[in-house]
């Protein structure tokens, strides 16, 4: 039995309960389970059908109330049966929120983003990481069921959601990408995470970086989900490539001349920033063929990225530009490219007629769309001998 003033609940990590003799596991599961729903809405009532619901899922027992009865004897004998009185319909846990942790984070996370909000950045912070400290592993471990499963869920992502907004608030971000890899190793599949790093990272200056942090998560995506990455982590991948455009006002030409030295040391990210900056610098300048010709070039290293939506975009629209062009050499290169663009999305009639424009654009030569990049085969310098 505990005193008033010393009874305290912890939710993040193990489910134990403070007593005269220190911290205890409820014995049980389906003690620790009646606490835990309990303790969830500390201070109110929670109907014997919403504990049921939380014990049993839905198969409880013929004698359930009569279960729940001796759980909250068994609870009543950790933590004094005033604690837990019988009302209405059910039970309440007569504590304070401040008492069980997961209001205590929950807490602590909503004061640090209003100061966050208001550009108390130090103090917003503090609070978080205040927040982030209240959890001792996973939640409510030793519970189990449906109910136990679903809020666990809801905690946990309250808590990367939590790290994520400290994160994106913390000054220094040195330290931050080592704990978002870290993170990411843990949940390699949220990209929201995944995204995080890549903002970070550019805040660092670190442009490559960034860019093949984007690869990684894309690639994960495709493996796993079969699925390209969505709004956010797409969001943070053109906020360094726009980035990248405005600081770096270089002339076309160097630009295809550093994508090229990027693609031959297969740094397909920082190629693929380079040959955009040099679509930009053409289309600046009026010149659409050259724009024209350095979309092929991106389209190329884009497929081969395995970027298939963007190489399509970029090549289909070489093609239409070039189609008014003199130059069946370049025209053919981006048909059958585009073509093959098809052949990997499985639209074998859309890559065939890709095929036919290519050798009927150039019938004299063979053109595969596998010279390398479009830049450094219209040189005459294939960079990976493709």
């Amino acid at each position: 039995m505990t005193g008033d003033d010393d009874i305290r609940i912890r939710l993040l990590g193990t489910v134990e309960v403070r007593t005269d003799r220190g911290w205890i596991t409820p014995p049980g599961r389906k003690v620790r389970i009646l606490l835990s729903v309990l303790a969830e809405r500390a201070g109110l009532p929670v109907p014997v059908e919403r504990i049921i619901d939380a014990l049993w899922s839905d198969a409880p027992p013929e004698r359930a109330r009569g279960l729940v009865h001796t759980y909250v004897s068994n609870l009543r004998a950790l933590v004094a049966p005033m604690r837990v009185p019988h009302v209405g319909d059910g039970y309440v846990l007569e504590v304070e929120r401040s008492a069980v942790d997961c209001h205590v984070f929950a807490s602590l996370v909503e004061s640090g983003l209003a100061a966050i909000r208001i550009g108390h950045v130090a103090d917003g912070v503090a609070e978080l990481r205040a927040a982030e400290a209240q959890w001792r592993g996973p939640a409510l471990a030793g519970a189990d069921g449906g109910w136990v499963e679903r809020w666990r869920t809801r905690l946990h992502e309250a808590r990367l959601e939590a790290i994520e907004s400290r994160v994106e608030a913390t000054v220094d971000s040195a330290p931050a990408v080592a704990e978002l890899r870290a993170l990411i190793d843990e949940h390699p599949l949220r990209e929201s995470l995944r995204a995080l790093l890549v903002r970070t990272l550019h805040r660092e200056g670190r442009t490559d970086a960034a860019l093949a942090a984007f690869a990684d998560g894309r690639a994960v995506l495709v493996r796993e989900l079969a699925a390209e990455p969505g709004t956010a982590l797409r969001a943070a991948r053109d906020l360094v490539v726009s980035s990248a455009a405005t600081h770096n006002p270089t002339d076309a030409e160097h630009m295809l001349d550093l994508g090229d030295r990027c693609y031959r040391e297969d740094r397909f990210a920082e190629a693929s920033v380079h040959y955009s900056l040099a679509v930009d610098r053409y289309g600046e300048a009026g010149d659409q063929i050259g724009a024209a010709q350095a979309r092929l070039t991106l389209g190329v290293v884009q497929r081969e990225w395995g970027l298939f939506d963007a190489s399509l975009s970029n090549l289909s629209s070489a093609v239409a530009v070039l189609r008014t062009a003199d130059d069946g050499r370049l025209l053919a290169q981006a048909a059958r490219s585009r073509g093959m663009v098809h052949a990997e999305r499985g639209r074998f009639d859309e890559a065939m007629d890709g095929y036919r424009e290519g050798s009927a654009s150039r019938p004299d030569r063979r053109c595969d769309g596998t010279g390398g990049a479009g830049h450094a085969v219209d040189r005459g310098a294939a960079p990976r001998g493709r």
